[in-house]
C-alpha cells in the first residue's frame, strides 16, 4: 500500500502546476547569468531552459526566454563544445535524419530533414556551418513537448539563416517564433510521417485484443495507471503492453510496478517487437490507450489510428496528437474512475470509425509531404531563390526515408557527397 501511495505522490507532484511554476522561478533564480565566457554562457542558457521547460504560463517562459537572449547576445556566435551537454555529439552519423532534395545550384539548395534534438548538437559540433548552408536548407523536428533546449535557442543562431520547423506540439508555432525569427514553423507534427500502408485493419469481429498500450517503459508514459485501473476491470479482458527500456526503466521495473498493484498477471508485455508485430497487434486491438501527461507528438496515438483502433488520451494531456481525437478516433479521460472509463470504452470501440477519419482527414505521411514541399517551395520563392524539384515523400519509423525506392537511390547518392565533403552521414543506408 506504501508503494502505491508513494508511486501516486510522486506522479501527482511531478505534474503539479503549482509545484511547477514554484521550481520553475527556484531554478530562474539560482541560474548566474553574469557570465561571459563560451561555455559558461552555454551552462547558463542550459540551466534556464530547465526553467522553462517546467513553466506554466507565457508570462513565466517570456521572461525566461528574454534573459536567454540577453546571454545569447553575449556568446556573440562564439563556438562552445557541445559534448558538454551531449555525449553523442562527437558522433559524425546523424541516424534520425534524411536528404529531402540534392544540391542543385547556388539558387537551389538541397533540402535535409533532422528529427531530435539530441542529434542537430552533431552538425554544430562535427561540421563548418557557415559552408554546409551554402548548399542547404533544413527542416528540423523538436520531438518533446516544448522546445525549450540549448540547441533549441543556438541552432537558428550558428545557422544564421532561416530553418524551418514542424511542431512537437501546436504550442510550438507560437514558442518558435519568439526563440528566433530564423525559425518558420509548417504546421505538422512529428507523427505526421505515419505511413497508412504499413497497417492492414482487422475486421472490428476478429479483433482478439481488448486494449494495447504502445509505450515505452519510461516513468512518465505512467503504466501505474493502468495497473491500477485493471483493479477495477473483469480479469477476462485481453491486455497487451509493448515497448522498450527507456533509461533505467527496464521490463523488471515494469513488472515490479505490476506487482505492487497486484496485476502482474493481466496482461501480456512484449519488449522490443519487431514493427510488423506492432502494426499487427494495433490493428488487433479494440482500442489503444495513451498514460501520458506531458511528452511531444506521440507518434503511437496515429499508428492507432490508421490501424483503425480508437484511442483514450486525458484531458489535460499535453500531447501534440491530441488534435486528432474527437468522437470518430477516440476519448478523453478524465482522471477519476480511469478502470471504468476504459472498460466503457472497450464495449463501445465498434461505434469507432478511426482509420476513416484519418484518411478521410489526411494526416498521413503523403500529404504531410506536400504541406511541407509547399511551405518550403513557397517561402524559397518569395526570397527569390529558384525551385525546379520538389522534395522527396518521406515516412519515418523508427528513422526518417524517402517511401519510394528511385527516391531513396538518387538522394542516397546526395547523402554519399555530403559525407565526402562535409564528413558527416545523414541518415541511415536508406537502400536497406
Amino acid at each position: 500500500m506504501l508503494k502505491r501511495v508513494k508511486i501516486e505522490l510522486e506522479d501527482k507532484i511531478r505534474y503539479s502546476r503549482f509545484f511547477r511554476s514554484c521550481l520553475c522561478w527556484l531554478k530562474k533564480s539560482l541560474v548566474n547569468i553574469n557570465v561571459w565566457e563560451p561555455q559558461e554562457i552555454a551552462r547558463a542558457i542550459d540551466k534556464l531552459c530547465e526553467a522553462a521547460r517546467l513553466a506554466t504560463s507565457a508570462k513565466q517562459q517570456i521572461q525566461i526566454e528574454n534573459d536567454i537572449k540577453v546571454l545569447i547576445n553575449r556568446l556573440n556566435k562564439r563556438k562552445i563544445d557541445w559534448r558538454e551537454f551531449e555525449p553523442t555529439a562527437e558522433n559524425h552519423l546523424i541516424e534520425s535524419a534524411t536528404v529531402l532534395k540534392p544540391y542543385i545550384s547556388e539558387r537551389e539548395k538541397g533540402v535535409i530533414y533532422f528529427s531530435f534534438e539530441y542529434q542537430w548538437t552533431r552538425i554544430l559540433q562535427n561540421c563548418d556551418v557557415n559552408e554546409f548552408r551554402k548548399y542547404y536548407h533544413l527542416v528540423l523536428a523538436p520531438v518533446w513537448a516544448v522546445p525549450y533546449s540549448l540547441v533549441n535557442f543556438l541552432f537558428p543562431v550558428y545557422w544564421d539563416d532561416i530553418i524551418f520547423s514542424h511542431l512537437s506540439d501546436p504550442n510550438d508555432a507560437v514558442i518558435l517564433p519568439r526563440i528566433s525569427p530564423n525559425y518558420i514553423t509548417v504546421p505538422l507534427l512529428c507523427s505526421s510521417w505515419v505511413n497508412p500502408e504499413w497497417f492492414k485493419p482487422v475486421p472490428f469481429e476478429k479483433k482478439d485484443i481488448d486494449l494495447v498500450m504502445l509505450a515505452n517503459f519510461g516513468k512518465y508514459k505512467r503504466h501505474f495507471v493502468l495497473f491500477k485501473a485493471l483493479r477495477e476491470m473483469p480479469e477476462s479482458l485481453r491486455i497487451v503492453l509493448i515497448g522498450q527500456r527507456n533509461a533505467n526503466r527496464t521490463k523488471e521495473v515494469l513488472l515490479n510496478e505490476a506487482r505492487i498493484y497486484g496485476v502482474e498477471n493481466r496482461f501480456e508485455l512484449w519488449e522490443n517487437a519487431k514493427d510488423e508485430d506492432v502494426f499487427d497487434a494495433l490493428a488487433r486491438s479494440k482500442t489503444s490507450v495513451i498514460l501520458s501527461l506531458r511528452e511531444g507528438s506521440c507518434v503511437a496515438v496515429v499508428e492507432s489510428l490508421f490501424a483503425d483502433t480508437p484511442v483514450a488520451l486525458f484531458k489535460n494531456a499535453e500531447v501534440g496528437s491530441r488534435i486528432f481525437i474527437n468522437e470518430k478516433t477516440g476519448i478523453f479521460l478524465e482522471p477519476e474512475d480511469v478502470g471504468r472509463q476504459l472498460y466503457e470504452f472497450i464495449q463501445n470501440a465498434h461505434k469507432f470509425t478511426p482509420r476513416k477519419w484519418a484518411m478521410d482527414n489526411k494526416i498521413h505521411c503523403f500529404e504531410s509531404s506536400r504541406i511541407l514541399n509547399e511551405k518550403i517551395k513557397q517561402t524559397l520563392l518569395a526570397r527569390n531563390e529558384e525551385w525546379t524539384q520538389d522534395i522527396a515523400t518521406f515516412h519515418w519509423r523508427p528513422w526518417p526515408k524517402p517511401v519510394y525506392e528511385d527516391d531513396r537511390r538518387r538522394l542516397n547518392q546526395e547523402r554519399l557527397r555530403i559525407k565526402e565533403k562535409f564528413g558527416i552521414t545523414i541518415g541511415k543506408d536508406p537502400i536497406e
